[in-house]
């Protein structure tokens, strides 16, 4: 759980079911693989007013629902954690980690983030399951960082040119800044709560 500008990230494994493959010919005679890339992610945001600000995951608009309580949204991600070999979509890339931001479409830009790893983000495989609940916790920990949001600026800033002869509106970059553009996903009439990244 991350607060910015007093609004509450709070992000939980959500279930998400795994697609049987067709068989395939392995060494042992033949198999049906699971397709175990995919997984899903729970985003409840409190204290958050949709009129001005818009949740993120790696640059795509998350599709937020109201509940019962006044300032809280609920949304599904379904993201590819990972890449094995066989799997439904193996042209479709890593979306590994998760970048969020609240953006402020106000002052156009974001205003704080977190990023969720999928697994530990140096690399570090684990041998054994935790020894206690503190252990448990502390791995949990290094998945999570309460930073990584984007910065920038999200329109590119328009400045009017006046020719000789003509004027005009160009846009000037900035070298100091980067642009952060994010992209809204048509809505999945079957899940329209659940922002899937791999259509983006």
């Amino acid at each position: 759980m991350v607060t910015i500008n007093n609004i509450h990230i709070e992000l939980r494994a959500a279930i998400e079911p795994w697609n049987v493959l067709g068989e395939e010919m392995t060494g042992g005679g033949t198999a049906r693989y699971v397709d175990s890339s995919l997984e899903r992610i729970q985003i409840k945001v409190t204290n958050f007013t949709e009129e001005r600000y818009v949740v993120t995951c790696n640059g795509v608009k998350v599709n937020l629902k109201a509940t019962s309580v006044k300032g809280e949204f609920v949304a599904g991600i379904r993201y590819k954690a990972w890449d094995p070999y066989s799997a439904l979509h193996p042209t479709i890339g890593v979306d590994s980690p998760l970048v969020f931001d609240i953006v402020d479409t106000w002052n156009k830009r974001s205003i704080g983030g977190c990023t969720y790893f999928v697994s530990h983000p140096g690399g570090r495989s684990y041998d054994v399951h935790p020894v206690n609940s503190y252990e448990a916790e502390s791995r949990r920990i290094n998945r999570f960082w309460e930073s990584g949001h984007t910065q920038g600026e999200i329109d590119p800033i328009k400045e009017t040119i006046t020719d000789d002869n003509t004027s005009s509106i160009t846009v000037k970059k900035k070298g100091s800044s980067k642009k952060f553009n994010y992209k809204e996903l048509p809505v999945n009439f079957e899940f329209p709560n659940t922002t899937d990244l791999r259509k983006k």
